[in-house]
């Protein structure tokens, strides 16, 4: 009995053997073949979505427009599966710089050229359907134009505007079906009012837009800042440039004035004398004193002051 159950485990033995070989060359031919189909030029097709980025653009749209494009294309097995791995949903972007043109239509083949770029000859592009993507009849016009902010506001007594107003973004593209005038470089917002203000701004706000052009905007509202802080005064010391109509050797007595004016705590040691630049002035020649004036000074300096306000002069060799 032992006899016979040693030589049915060997015969199983030899036999599992020969399976497991006989899988392993088919494993091995798979191997083989699946490797020369991969370096071998292959053909196939793939979808590309059309996105045409944002919605408001669809509101010129002529109901015409594809959401896909699809490709034939050909290449080594390999460089497919690498294309496929890297491009999972291969999409298209149309946004206003791929409407602002003249043309009644797009190259397909322009579009998508950008996605096989970086494949350079490896893979090729047989056929494009459809070949071109009409762009809506009547297409409007674009400007983009700068966006400048409006507002009221009242602060407490104890601070300040401590820089320009800003809106985020700085810009807005704007289109109409009638041509945008060359005039048109800026739009406000609407008025932003807040009162007894003490610390900075920031919020939302809607866009004024002219009515004569019926024009849509690529956004309703947009971000507007007002840096706002505690003001202190400051007084320095500045020398005084004469300005005189007849130039001449000018000597200003005194050369040097007092300039007093509000700033921010945050700017209180960036104001420095050589922000200023104040002059004494003559006008005329029978001018008895010359007048003292701010010619520059820094844009977050407020209620600027000079004493005295006028100098006398002499002229000499």
């Amino acid at each position: 009995m032992e006899q016979t159950n040693s030589i049915f485990s060997f015969t199983r033995l030899q036999a599992n053997k020969k399976l497991v070989s006989f899988l392993l060359c088919v494993l091995l031919a798979a191997l083989i073949w699946f490797i020369n189909a991969l370096n071998k030029i292959q053909t196939t097709t793939v979808e590309v979505k059309i996105d045409y980025n944002q919605s408001w653009l669809k509101s010129w749209s002529s109901g015409v427009q594809p959401s896909k494009v699809t490709l034939e294309i050909s290449g080594r097995g390999f460089d497919l599966a690498n294309f496929f791995i890297k491009n999972s949903h291969p999409e298209i972007i149309i946004n206003e710089e791929g409407l602002f043109n003249d043309k009644s239509e797009l190259s397909t083949l322009e579009l998508i050229t950008p996605i096989f770029s970086k494949f350079g000859k490896e893979i090729s592009i047989i056929r494009t359907s459809p070949s071109t993507i009409p762009l809506p009849s009547g297409k409007p016009f674009f400007k983009k134009v700068a966006i400048k902010p409006s507002f009221e506001i009242s602060l407490n007594s104890a601070y300040m505007i401590s820089g320009p107003a800003v809106c985020v973004p700085d810009s807005i593209l704007l289109s109409s079906r009638e041509r945008l005038p060359d005039t048109l470089k800026s739009i406000n917002t609407l008025p932003f009012k807040k009162g007894n203000v003490s610390t900075k701004v920031f919020g939302s706000i809607g866009i004024s837009l002219p009515p004569q052009f019926n024009i849509i905007s690529e956004l309703k509202s947009v971000w507007i800042y007002i840096p706002v802080e505690r003001a202190t005064e400051k007084e320095i010391s500045v020398s005084l440039l004469p300005d005189f109509i007849n130039g001449g050797n000018v000597e200003l007595i005194p050369s040097i004035v007092k300039l007093t004016c509000r700033v921010p705590l945050s700017r209180y040691d960036q104001t420095t004398n050589d922000q200023f630049m104040v002059t004494a002035s003559i006008t005329s020649s029978n001018q008895k004193k010359a007048v003292v004036s701010v010619k520059n000074a820094p844009f977050w300096a407020e209620h600027v002051s000079i004493k005295p306000a006028t100098v006398d002069y002499f002229y000499h060799n």
